[in-house]
């Protein structure tokens, strides 16, 4: 008989109902050997039950070597008489491995021998079975844990005869226990709110119950769900059922389908304008669990930089109006165009300068430019070379540049710099200059 893991419940009763069967069993033996004129060369109705017997232990040991569990039997002095195929196995004994002279204890780590030899064995001698949980260590020295029945077998007299012992291996059930401790330290210290509710009956929408909440969920909401545990949810909500999002979480839980129920915005005397994200998803057994978590701030975060950005696209459209104010390009005739500079000149300016300038000129095929500095305030080493490649690049493209409103001071500081203005024509006035240009027809 296999044993699975679901029915780990029931092995104390199994193992009671083997032991129930044992002592008949020895009992029905005795009760043959001590038969009034019991002989060897019995009478045929003898052989009968003794055929009967034999075949009742030949299909006991059968059930003991199908079973999954680990069937130990020991003398009363802990060494070991019996092990069936499958304990042999979860120990790591080979199949024909003598186990005569074996003590139970070898198959114990150490930490345990105090357990097994001052706890489990003494209560089995003294009540007559012990049961619970105990490590087996395996030749290979891993450690498997094992739920575990003790049976102790004595004479009339009370004499212990021998202890038979049944071990499941429950390092699957433990590797779950621990899964589940895991999960569970994650959702309870998670940022996310997580509600689980049940729909016990599939066509009644009022059954949904509240079976598990973290306190995040109750941090949120401002409503102490892990209070509310075990209760139904139109007992303790029922504006869910109003706004429907009752039937929502149940066409989760029927469907399988997981949805997201978008950011809701939440306020109350505790949370201001708070945003949730709000979404759910289906679990085994008509349940549906409910996860929010806030994005208040992100959704300020995200706010404040499209203001920020809406904000850098003004900006950047009035720099470039300002730009285009501050380097006009007039047409004059159609072959002059005329810059007048006002302020100061940067790099940044002086690169607009040229970019205007080659835009405008190419744009009106202009061979005369007159570039006007009379509103330049200083012309330093950096104006004058700005000048000197707008003049250059123009030249390039086929115009001649004039240049106007050299005052005195921006002269001698022309000629104290040694800018050379070959090539380019220079007057004092812009109306002198523009004057200039039409009399030598430029």
């Amino acid at each position: 008989m296999s044993l699975d893991i679901p029915d780990l419940n029931s092995l104390p009763q199994d193992i009671a109902a083997l032991q129930q069967r044992i002592t008949e069993l020895e009992q029905q033996l005795a009760q043959y050997q001590h038969t009034e004129g019991f002989i060897p060369d019995a009478t045929p109705k003898d052989t009968t039950k003794q055929q009967l017997s034999a075949e009742t232990l030949s299909q006991f040991a059968a059930l003991i070597e199908a079973t999954s569990d680990c069937v130990i039997v020991a003398n009363a002095q802990g060494y070991l008489m019996y092990i069936n195929q499958a304990g042999r196995q979860m120990i790591g004994l080979e199949p024909e491995q003598a186990i005569a002279t074996l003590p139970i204890t070898q198959f114990v780590p150490e930490a345990m021998h105090s357990v097994l030899q001052k706890h489990a064995i003494p209560s089995a001698l003294r009540n007559g079975s012990w049961s619970g949980e105990m490590l087996l260590l395996r030749n290979d020295g891993r450690h498997i844990p094992v739920s575990q029945v003790i049976l102790a077998h004595k004479h009339q007299d009370g004499r212990p005869v021998y202890l038979s012992t049944v071990m499941r291996d429950i390092s699957t059930q433990k590797q779950s226990e621990e899964n589940i401790r895991v999960y569970e330290e994650v959702v309870k210290n998670m940022r996310t709110g997580m509600t689980v509710f049940q729909l016990e009956q599939p066509d009644d929408l009022a059954s949904l119950r509240l079976i598990a909440a973290n306190s995040i969920a109750s941090h949120f909401a401002g409503r102490d769900f892990e209070a509310e545990i075990g209760r139904l949810l139109i007992d303790f909500a029922p504006e869910a059922f109003e706004t429907g999002l009752a039937q929502t979480y149940a066409d989760v839980a029927l469907s399988g389908q997981s949805r997201d129920l978008g950011e809701v915005s939440f306020s109350d005397e505790r949370i201001t304008d708070a945003i949730f994200a709000v979404w759910a998803f289906p679990m085994p057994n008509n349940r549906v669990s409910i996860a929010f978590e806030d994005i208040t701030e992100r959704k300020r975060a995200e706010e404040a930089l499209r203001r920020s950005l809406l904000q850098e696209e003004v900006i950047h459209a009035q720099e470039a109006a300002l730009a285009e104010l501050s380097t006009p390009l007039l047409s004059i005739s159609e072959n002059m165009v005329v810059m007048p500079l006002i302020g100061s000149v940067d790099s940044r300016r002086a690169q607009q300068v040229l970019d205007t300038l080659l835009e405008g000129v190419a744009a009106s095929n202009a061979n005369v430019v007159v570039l006007d500095i009379t509103g330049v305030s200083v012309v330093d080493t950096q104006v004058a070379n700005a000048l000197i490649r707008a003049a250059q690049a123009v030249r390039l493209l086929g115009a001649q540049v004039v240049l106007t409103g050299i005052r005195p001071e921006v002269a001698q500081t022309l000629v104290g710099l040694g800018v050379d203005l070959g090539g380019i024509i220079t007057q004092s006035t812009l109306q002198s200059g523009i004057a200039s240009a039409f009399q030598r027809r430029l």
